[in-house]
């Protein structure tokens, strides 16, 4: 016991004293942020005058920014959020710059609650969903609404959607950093694939990305430990208005494109057509012209007896066919092929497990695998694999009949633009999507009834699961559903076909 009390106090100390470390860093930190800012002592009252309670508003305070939103805006906006969107000019053209823009904007928004919480008291829950959490709702769902999941980029666009979702930890209390590290493992799981390509330019794009995620991260855990540092003695939120930004020098084009064209000038009004106006010559106007008039048969060339076939023996009655001329072949349209299949591969990359380019093979075994990793298996082929253990996910991609067996996930199991893929749930899993897959089989324990199956774009799909007494039951995926217009709303039922 005295033993285990003393690995107990030795543990405290060594605690208190790295918090210590951390309290005393922070301090001197902000020390020398002082001194930078002027050193004087009068400077300094003035500051603090001007941020006290009796102010208007920000912008007649004129207060000096707190340390957490100057560290904000110096070592997140103009660290590695601006390395990330200087790194999306390499590759992807408009569609990676649409994305990568959405993303900063969410950032600046983040900024601009900052600026507001720095003058601002802590909001009520209605204040805070309109002033705080609808502006990054609303990047949120632009950077959802970008997804294209038959497109180049979509590993891309979905790292992104899901990682812009951590910047709502400004309303998250008394823990914002799990919330922040969430959603950055969510943005892991497809930065994943964009790091499979291993393309440098894309590479460093998404790294770029998750850098400023997780410096995100370090920056809340030592200025918003317990939530977002809101001033006590502030203004009402709905009070608050930022600083008006300087007009534009009369005359001068807006900014953010060219001047407007001229105006077009009025197109001359089309001419009267005469009546008597002779039709064009040649084409169909000309027959119908001719056949209007009622002599049909005045331009007709006349033929006289020498020059009928039958006054003319040395001629065959018959014209000769020509010599039909082969019709040229349509270009073969070949589909575009993916990359040959490199050599087989099954490793860890980047923590997580990777296995690839198998064939004929039904012996491949996953054993030494943990709760935090995720699995990504693509373009194998009547293969049979089996995972032992818990994992965090597994995504299958590009295969053909292809069989596997796993035992507990925590998240989802993702197939993906496959053909005949079995799958056997020995443990638990919550959720299942497929999507773009013909031929889909799975076989649910009684641990994995929960388990919610979300299909897209997919046919031919079953399930079985067992009953009370262990026997198994297969029933169908609903293809077809049925959609009725209700006044504003539609309703959509599935199909009688799947009705037993």
């Amino acid at each position: 016991n005295a033993e285990y009390m003393g690995k107990i106090e030795s543990y405290l100390l060594a605690k208190m004293e790295s918090r210590l470390e951390a309290l005393i860093a922070r301090l001197e930190n902000v020390a020398d942020r002082l001194e930078g800012r002027g050193g004087a002592t009068g400077a300094s009252a003035s500051a603090v005058s001007a941020s006290a309670p009796g102010a208007s508003g920000p912008s007649a305070s004129g207060a000096a920014d707190p340390v957490w939103l100057t560290e904000y805006k110096e070592n997140i906006l103009n660290g590695p959020v601006k390395s990330f969107v200087e790194k999306s000019h390499a590759f992807g053209g408009d569609r990676i710059q649409e994305i990568t823009k959405n993303a900063e904007q969410g950032f600046k928004v983040l900024g601009e609650i900052l600026a507001k919480a720095a003058k601002v008291k802590k909001p009520d829950a209605a204040k805070l969903q309109k002033f705080v959490l609808e502006p990054i709702i609303a990047v949120c769902k632009k950077a959802s609404a970008l997804r294209d999941n038959r497109g180049e980029w979509f590993a891309h666009e979905s790292a992104l959607a899901e990682g812009l979702q951590a910047l709502g930890w400004v309303a998250i209390e008394p823990a914002p950093v799990p919330y922040i590290t969430n959603f950055l493992e969510s943005a892991d799981f497809h930065g994943m694939k964009v790091l499979k390509l291993k393309v440098p330019e894309q590479t460093a794009w998404y790294n770029a990305f998750k850098t400023a995620l997780t410096t995100l991260a370090g920056y809340v855990k030592q200025y918003h430990t317990t939530g977002t540092s809101w001033n006590k003695n502030g203004i009402d939120i709905a009070d608050y208005t930022a600083a008006p930004a300087a007009p534009a020098a009369p005359g001068a084009p807006r900014a953010g494109g060219p001047p407007p064209p001229p105006p077009m000038a009025a197109m001359p009004p089309a001419p009267a057509p005469s009546a008597a106006a002779a039709p064009a010559a040649g084409g169909l106007s000309a027959i119908f012209g001719q056949i209007n008039s009622g002599n049909v048969t005045s331009g007709l060339k006349h033929v006289t007896k020498d020059m009928k076939t039958k006054s003319q023996p040395d001629r065959p009655a018959v014209v000769p066919a020509s010599t039909p001329t082969p019709p040229v072949a349509a270009a073969k349209v070949t589909p575009p092929s993916g990359k040959p299949l490199g050599p087989p591969l099954m490793e860890v990359q980047r923590g997580n497990w990777v296995v690839e380019n198998y064939t004929d093979n039904n012996e491949i075994v996953l054993d030494d695998v943990n709760i935090k990793q995720s699995v990504y298996i693509s373009r194998c082929s009547k293969v049979t694999i089996q995972i032992k253990g818990k994992i965090k996910a597994i995504v299958i991609d590009g295969c053909k009949r292809a069989n596997l067996v796993f035992q507990d996930i925590l998240s989802v199991c993702e197939v993906v633009n496959c053909e005949n893929v079995k799958l056997q749930v020995l443990g638990s899993v919550p959720s299942i999507a497929v999507d773009k897959t013909s031929g889909f089989q799975v076989y649910l324990s009684r641990d994995s009834l929960g388990c919610k199956l979300v299909s897209s774009k997919s046919s031919e799909m079953n399930v079985s699961y067992p009953d009370e007494d262990g026997e198994y039951i297969e029933m169908p995926i609903p293809e077809q559903f049925v959609t009725e217009i209700h006044g504003k709303k539609l309703k959509t039922t599935v199909s009688d076909l799947y009705s037993m």
